[in-house]
């Protein structure tokens, strides 16, 4: 089995796809969007010129601070009324008193001193099964008086703060741009089904994008390893391969298997399998890691209370992030503060150690196992949080549908006595594989498929 490539789902990439795609149609420009579960992304591809470019956004950094960033975090953060003076946070392309609730960095930032007032991953909840993605329910299990949001309403804001940078943008520069001139292309999970496809779209309608196309994100992180491939990407497939894109965000996990096939000497791609809505993802292992550090806590003496718990996932995510993207960090500080006059009286503070990190994340969620251990059964929400066991599920039901679709068997080689489909390449994409160790994990776990077939190349990082 090889490794075909990692790649986050490149908004640059979907805006020069869109280009071709449409490029016979009126249009001046293409937009692609990537609505992410952590971050969000927009890139821009001038159809006069052929130029892609993935663009800033324009955002709060701090009270009365503006500044660009290569991604909008998809956070918003509930100020209480009291908070900040009046007109702390205007936007360039508000007039007058805009609305309170703050998007994007200072929101995650500041967000993580007051979590029961801080809204992440409202994507996973326009899938949750046990509730209306249009009910004001966020912050989850927050009582905070003011207003809460619907996980629709936040996504519509997410899209509506990238449309407006992107307009903001062009007239500092003298481009007026014109949405009704534009393609606009935006990400979804393969596995998101109808209902969250639906008001995915209906998001961006009310955002003021109008009618967007949905690209599904394996076929967009595909689109990217292409791209960035250039024209080598067909001496590095062949006919018979089949290529296991592996999707892990930050709040769900997402296969798909790609078979490459021959057409008169023209390599074609064709999609065999997607794999079911999974929710378990990054999100799951802040919170492994939060439940880690409590129990250390305890074992030291010391309690949190609910309010505390919440800021103690906030920060196990970013010491994670720290400690993954620094190899000569050993431990990462965590500091959990209180409420109370000062935010800072009472603070709880402890570390987490890369030892821990790596147990937590790398033996738990990604661990080696066989093809036979399948995961728990559950609907969408994941009661088996080993993302290896998944994965082995999703091999085992793709042979069966395989099997029973006559079309699709012509385009798979192979054994056929066996009881799962083998992919001959990995595509990683989402945010959790923005870590190299998790990277290396992840190909470690999919190579359950080696010691029984011999036939399979070796895992290469």
């Amino acid at each position: 089995m090889s490794t075909v490539g990692d790649c986050t789902a490149s908004s640059e990439c979907l805006a020069h796809n869109a280009t071709e795609d449409f490029q016979l149609m009126s249009t001046r420009f293409s937009l692609g969007i990537d609505l992410g579960t952590t971050n969000s992304a927009i890139a821009l591809t001038d159809l006069q010129t052929d130029q892609t470019e993935v663009l800033e956004v324009t955002q709060i950094l701090g009270p009365n601070q503006i500044g660009e960033k290569p991604t909008l975090p998809s956070a918003l953060y509930i100020p209480h009324r009291d908070e900040f003076p009046e007109n702390s946070f205007p936007l360039p392309w508000e007039s007058g008193v805009g609305d309170a609730t703050i998007t994007g960095h200072f929101a995650r930032e500041h967000g993580v001193l007051i979590p029961d007032r801080l809204i992440t991953s409202a994507k996973s909840w326009l899938s949750n099964p046990h509730i209306d993605p249009r009910h004001r329910s966020l912050p989850w299990r927050s009582d905070i008086q003011d207003e809460k949001l619907s996980p629709f309403e936040c996504s519509r804001r997410y899209l509506a703060h990238l449309k407006n940078g992107f307009l903001y943008a062009g007239r500092v520069q003298g481009r007026n741009w014109d949405l009704s001139e534009a393609q606009i292309v935006l990400t979804v999970p393969a596995s998101f089904d109808e209902v969250a496809r639906s008001l995915t779209a209906e998001a961006a309608e009310a955002a003021g994008l109008g009618k967007v196309t949905l690209l599904e994100e394996p076929q967009a992180a595909f689109y990217a390893w292409i791209a960035q491939a250039g024209r080598e990407w067909r001496s590095l497939v062949s006919p018979g391969d089949i290529i296991l894109v592996c999707d892990v965000g930050g709040g769900t996990a997402d296969f798909s298997l790609i078979a490459v096939t021959d057409n008169d000497g023209t390599l074609e791609l064709e999609r065999i399998s997607v794999g079911e809505h999974i929710l378990l993802g990054g999100d799951n292992m802040d919170l492994a890691l939060a439940y880690t550090l409590q129990a250390k806590l305890e074992a030291e003496g010391r309690s949190i209370d609910s309010w505390q718990f919440l800021a103690l996932v906030h920060a196990a995510s970013k010491a994670k992030i720290a400690l993954f993207d620094d190899d000569a960090l050993t431990e990462a500080p965590i500091a959990v503060p209180s409420r109370g006059s000062s935010l800072f009286v009472g603070t709880v503070s402890t570390k987490l150690d890369r030892a821990s990190l790596e147990e937590v994340v790398l033996g738990g969620f990604f661990a080696k196992t066989t093809i036979s251990d399948l995961p728990q059964e559950a609907r969408r929400v994941a009661a088996d949080p080993v993302i290896s066991k998944q994965l082995a599920r999703f091999l085992a039901r793709s042979r069966a549908n395989v099997r029973a679709n006559p079309s699709l068997a012509t385009l798979v080689e192979g054994p056929s006595g066996k009881e799962f489909l083998m992919p001959t390449a990995v595509l990683f994409n989402g945010g959790v594989f923005k870590s190299a160790p998790v990277r290396k994990a992840g190909a470690r776990a999919a190579r359950f498929v080696e010691p029984r077939t011999g036939g399979s190349r070796a895992a290469r990082d």
